[in-house]
């Protein structure tokens, strides 16, 4: 308004601003100043089908102050993604050194590419996503939101933003996101990342991130997920920070620091010497003296926001007047913003003043209505204490929304926010709460802005109301998926609640949301620490249900690793000792829980009778959500040797479960764990629909770590169709999924695969593979020195590559007891299975008895490493080649036939020629003529399908076998 006062008392420039309904106005030209002091040009906007205009040639006869080498890098990494190349830029530097003019200046220079602005929050209060909601919101008041509401269940994970999508969105029969899952805000950083990427294919795209020191940490996770995908788009991301305030964010630190494929990292320096002049010219429309140059750029270093603050406090009041260089006497580098900030508003009348510093309370953009309440001044005064802050260039009113304003530079708003006496301070913060909430705002801020005033204001009063509207803040972030933030929200919570009065029940309430919002997160030390806090204090109180629910917590965090605390059993049972009797959602899960974490340090039929007793009540009670969580846990012990009937009956109900409670992770979970006991049954087609289904519901919900495990079982299926190569460029793919999310798992994994794939090969394709595997072999076994898979695979690589001795040596320091040490686990049939491969190759007859004995129970599976990772084969080749070191020859045929027929059914061509050559090689050693053969012409069968697939080893053993039996 004061923009469009001012042009219209000009004459005929009225006609430049144009008002638009609903948003404030906006420019019809770009105004601009020459490099002559005093006089100005406009000049309206003009298309081009070039991408950029070089930052060499002025617009307007404007010249660009000093940052010509940094607006060409932004330029021609603005061509780089318009051709396909998607990249990052990270500008830094100090408050007032020209970020944001860089941006706004490369934002008018670019053309052909659209510029979405994501601006972050200052002054505390900042909403989780608050920039990239900017940046979407943007897009759909330009272009609609019809590209979303296509996007299948992407659209829901936006909606999560954008309340306004919900009634236009089909109810998704899984479109309920797992909040109880770490990957579900993962999905929506990549339906974010896919839409931008989709708005990028129509025009290229700019999304660019003002002080992106100021965001949550969330979003600064959501714009490094993007950077990692920008391969093959069209759309460049820009980044603008203060460098001296990263060193406290270890998020941004980190991101800041990591690598990225495609980035270009700017500082910007101050100004030389020469444009310090010309700036402070134009600044002041009078050029200063050299020397008054020399001293206003020594005490500033050139910076640009600094110069035109020293300019204008040391400025002629009168066009034959000079620059005051008294002023600069007295002026000092460690509280250089500040005193200029200071010498600036003395020009200021105090009322515009006490405004101004009303204003910075709110934050740095402020609506006027509030401001005039909180003021407490005439409705028709808001503007007029404004207008010389205008005038001045403090704060300029915003083009978006009527009646919103911002600070000019966010130094400002700061040094005006710190100058207020504490008591005022805090006394505003309160009223700015109460007339937001009497307002009753409801927008996606508001819960946020409620926490930060009451918070701020919480040590002067309403202490309760900063409790309540923290605890509202924390669980509005964990909606969103801004676990960070939430974490944040309940540690303020915790403190508020000090203020309160100390309540031990109550305190323990927030202190579980903040362990599962640090779980969540992925701050697992933190987490652990705080579920062991609040269980010591429900056991000291003898708050019996707190305690329960804190170990619960614990376990999940721990997952995998919950068996190897040797005193989680043992607090279990102290836990559920102490509930109260009869069945409860909390003691079901509890039992369950139990079960799990035995499978270490427990014999299984102990474990067993818990894992019923547990599952029993769980149906008992009618609680879906309760079956699916007892029956992930039990489904660990059913799992085990003697139960696979069993857990394939678990893994087959919890899908059905899992679709009723609409949870996604718990659906995906049991999908993965039927078709892994569907393999190891030898129902192989069966299998393979259930692997199909996993991946499709995997891909559609994004889900991380199912999509890396649907890489890994497509590798595992390829290893069974004998399709090696395709089976380890797939196990490479699966690594590069998996290691970002749980590298200690992933890189076992692949490990595994890589023994399963280099077996097969010969020469130095071989070596290298299983080199590969020996690496990860001999580093899992120094984390995990307990973990026995490892130290028989390592044996089995030496005996693979020629270390013969080594083997023997190895196999004779493992093989204690007749093998009666190995674990009655979901391990034990791969660890007997490499025990065997290792006493054929050895040719060591004295263990093949136990392992045969052993194996035997297990005559009629497969053998599939971690359920799906790596398949080894039918059990009864094993027995087959056992027997064949035991001399019994009639036994090792049967079990060879069955080894056939097993492959068959399962669908492994590649086992199935193994099968035939050694059952080939039996039978050309008899006497009758027709076994003989029968032998040969089995082993030519196997070459043929050795040739076919391309398995080397087969294929130079039975190319051998038939040449010395002609």
């Amino acid at each position: 308004m004061m923009a469009r006062k001012t042009l219209t008392d000009r004459g005929r420039l009225g006609h430049l601003i144009q008002t638009v309904r609903g948003k404030g106005y906006r420019f019809l030209a770009e105004v601009t100043s020459s490099s002559t002091a005093g006089s100005s040009t406009t000049r309206t906007d003009s298309s081009s089908s070039t991408t950029s205009r070089s930052a060499a040639d002025p617009i307007g006869n404007r010249t660009f102050l000093g940052r010509k080498q940094e607006l060409e890098i932004m330029l021609a990494a603005a061509e780089r993604a318009a051709g396909g190349h998607g990249n990052l830029l990270l500008v830094g530097g100090e408050p007032g050194i020209g970020k944001t003019s860089l941006l706004e200046r490369f934002g008018r220079t670019v053309l052909g590419m659209e510029i979405l602005w994501g601006r972050c929050w200052e002054g505390g209060g900042a909403p989780a996503f608050w920039p990239w909601l900017e940046i979407v919101r943007q897009y759909v008041d330009r272009h609609g939101d019809e590209l979303i509401l296509s996007m299948g269940s992407a659209a829901s994970d936006i909606a999560r933003w954008l309340p306004e999508l919900r009634p236009k969105l089909p109810d998704f029969s899984l479109g309920i996101a797992d909040q109880e899952s770490p990957q579900a805000r993962f999905r929506t950083f990549d339906s974010v990342t896919r839409l931008l990427a989709r708005v990028a294919r129509t025009q290229p795209l700019a999304v660019i991130i003002d002080d992106l020191h100021a965001a949550d940490d969330s979003s600064v996770m959501l714009l490094d997920f993007m950077a990692r995908t920008l391969d093959s788009t069209c759309l460049l991301l820009i980044a603008s920070f203060r460098d001296l305030e990263v060193r406290d964010r270890p998020v941004l630190s980190t991101f800041l620091g990591g690598p990225h494929a495609h980035v270009a990292p700017m500082t910007l320096s101050g100004l030389t010497e020469p444009e310090v002049a010309t700036l402070l010219s134009s600044s002041v429309g009078q050029p200063p003296s050299p020397e008054i140059v020399r001293r206003i750029f020594k005490a500033t270093n050139g910076n640009p926001f600094l110069v035109r603050e020293v300019g204008r406090t040391t400025s002629p009041k009168a066009k034959d007047s000079r620059f005051n260089s008294s002023r600069l006497e007295s002026f000092r580098v460690p509280k250089r913003v500040a005193d200029i900030v200071r010498r600036h508003l003395r020009h200021l009348p105090g009322s515009t003043v006490t405004t101004l510093s009303t204003a910075s309370v709110i934050g740095r953009e402020f609506d006027l209505p509030l401001l005039r309440e909180l003021c407490g001044s005439d409705p028709a005064r808001g503007v007029g204490d404004l207008e010389p802050a205008l005038l001045e260039g403090i704060v300029r009113e915003s083009l978006a929304a009527t009646g919103v304003f911002s600070f000019s530079h966010a130094l400002i708003r700061e040094t005006l926010y710190h100058e207020l006496p504490p008591t005022r301070r805090l006394s505003l913060h309160f009223s700015a709460a109460e007339l937001l909430e009497r307002q009753q705002v409801s927008d996606y801020a508001a819960a946020f802005q409620f926490a930060h005033h009451y918070f701020s204001a919480a040590a002067h009063k309403g202490a309760d109301k900063a409790l309540e509207w923290a605890l509202k803040a924390g669980q509005r972030a964990r909606d969103i998926y801004a676990y960070e933030q939430a974490a944040e929200h309940y540690g303020r919570a915790l403190q508020a609640l000090d203020l309160v009065g100390r309540d031990e029940a109550k305190a323990c309430e927030i202190l579980l949301l903040l362990a599962d919002a640090q779980r969540l997160s992925g701050h697992t030390t933190e987490s652990i620490a705080t579920f062991q806090q609040v269980e010591s204090i429900g056991r000291s109180r003898e708050l019996s249900v707190t305690m329960a629910r804190a170990l619960l917590g614990y376990v999940e965090v721990l997952r995998d690793a919950a068996g190897a605390d040797e005193t989680l059993h043992d607090r279990i049972e102290e836990a559920l000792e102490k509930l109260p009797d009869g069945d409860s959602r909390l003691r079901a899960r509890l039992l369950g829980a139990l079960s799990f974490v035995g499978i270490l340090t427990r014999p299984i039929d102990a474990l067993l009778p818990l894992s019923e007793s547990a599952i029993a009540m769980a149906r008992r009670l009618g609680d879906p959500e309760t079956l699916a969580v007892v029956l992930y846990w039990c489904h660990w012990t059913m799992s085990r040797g003697s139960q696979p009937k069993r857990a394939l009956d678990l893994a087959t109900e919890l899908i059905q479960i899992a679709r009723d409670a609409r949870n996604t992770e718990r659906l995906l979970d049991a999908r993965l764990w039927r078709a892994g006991h569907l393999y190891a049954s030898g129902r192989g087609k069966e299998a393979d629909v259930e692997i199909v289904e996993h991946a499709r519901v995997a891909n559609e919900f994004r889900h991380p770590v199912h999509l890396w495990w649907a890489r890994l079982a497509s590798s595992s299926r390829a290893l069974l169709a004998g399709e090696i190569e395709r089976a380890e460029t797939l196990a490479n793919e699966a690594l590069a999924l998996g290691r970002p999310l749980q590298e200690f798992t992933a890189e076992g994994l692949f490990g595994a695969q890589m023994v399963a794939i280099g077996v097969e090969k010969e020469g130095d394709e071989k070596h290298r593979t299983l080199d590969q595997a020996a690496a990860i072999g001999r580093k899992m076994q120094q984390l995990v020195p307990s973990f026995r898979p490892w130290g028989v695979a390592l044996a089995l690589v030496q005996l693979e590559i020629g270390l013969v001795v080594e083997a023997q040596t190895s196999f004779n320091l493992l093989a204690k007891d007749e093998f009666r040490d190995v674990p009655d686990d979901h391990n034990r049939v791969s660890i007997l299975v490499m025990f065997s491969r290792l006493a054929c190759g050895l040719r060591d007859a004295t263990h093949a008895r136990p392992l045969y004995r052993h194996l035997k129970p297990h005559a009629g599976t497969h053998v599939m490493l971690s359920l799906v990772a790596a398949y080894w084969g039918p059990v009864a080749h094993y027995l087959g080649t056992l027997a064949v070191l035991m001399d019994e020859p009639d036994l090792a045929q049967s079990h060879f036939h069955a080894a056939i027929t097993e492959s068959a059914l399962v669908g492994s061509p590649s086992w199935e020629a193994w099968a035939e050559y050694e059952l080939g090689l039996l039978l050309s050693r008899k006497k009758r003529p027709a076994d003989s053969e029968r032998g040969v012409a089995l082993i030519r069968g196997a070459l043929a399908t050795a040739r076919r697939l391309g398995l080397a080893r087969l294929e130079r053993k039975a190319r051998t076998a038939v040449r010395e039996r002609r």
